[in-house]
């Protein structure tokens, strides 16, 4: 089912942000090179990769948020690139600053760890702004993960 609510989340949001949707893969965490990243947007492929083990256990919401950042990554990359829509686009400023960090990107080493180098990044408190606000839209309109997604 989580694969269901990954796919979902990630299709929702980039209606939402106004951009084609990426591409979705899903990989045993050995090749993350750590079990603890639950997933990671690929700019040069325009993919999302899962970690299919972190998959198994994670709770729906925890799904949909991971599917909501990454994608939110995504957008990010498209407003780099020109690829501008109709819905929202961002600053030249803020697509400068993101431009460098997506050239200089700081990867965690633990996920889970309150890595200052990561977290300080504006491209990842965007996208986990943007993950927390439509969880709790989500969360608020009382729509729930099913088996049918």
């Amino acid at each position: 089912m989580n694969k269901r609510v990954a796919r979902f989340g990630v299709t929702f949001a980039s209606k939402e942000l106004g951009i084609h949707p990426s591409k979705v893969d899903f990989v045993p965490s050995v090749l993350f090179g750590q079990t603890t990243i639950t997933a990671m947007y690929l700019p040069d492929h325009n993919t999302i990769l899962f970690n299919e083990n972190w998959l198994e256990g994670a709770k729906p919401e925890e799904v949909l948020m991971t599917a909501f950042h990454e994608t939110r990554h995504a957008y990010q990359k498209s407003q780099i690139d020109g690829m501008y829509n109709l819905i929202q686009n961002e600053g030249p400023e803020t697509i400068a600053k993101w431009k460098h960090e997506f050239e200089l990107y700081y990867r965690p080493t633990d996920e889970y760890r309150n890595d200052p180098g990561y977290l300080e990044q504006e491209i990842e408190k965007d996208a986990i702004a943007f993950s927390q606000m439509w969880l709790r839209k989500i969360e608020f309109l009382s729509v729930k993960p099913t088996a049918t997604w």
